[in-house]
């Protein structure tokens, strides 16, 4: 079981809905800075920076679609539709 789909939301949507939309782009590039800050003495760098470029994409997608409740699900969406 996808442990991101255990509730009725999902985390990131609980946190988009309680914050404003600027603190939420935010948010997002909050952890793009922390992942590319951490990616040299944490783990693994390529994980952290995959995760980086992750969140960054989905900054991304929010500005192309401001509507978006849950953007790393609709980028998930929308890579397996266009291809």
């Amino acid at each position: 079981m996808n442990h991101y789909k255990q509730r009725d939301k999902e985390s990131i949507e609980i946190i988009k809905y309680s914050l404003t939309e600027d603190e939420f782009r935010g948010f997002l590039l909050g952890n793009v800075y922390k992942y590319l800050n951490r990616y040299q003495y944490k783990g693994s760098p390529v994980e952290d920076i995959a995760k980086a470029i992750h969140y960054l994409e989905a900054l991304e997608y929010l500005l192309y679609n401001p509507n978006s409740d849950n953007p790393f699900e609709d980028m998930r969406s929308s890579d397996v539709s266009s291809k």
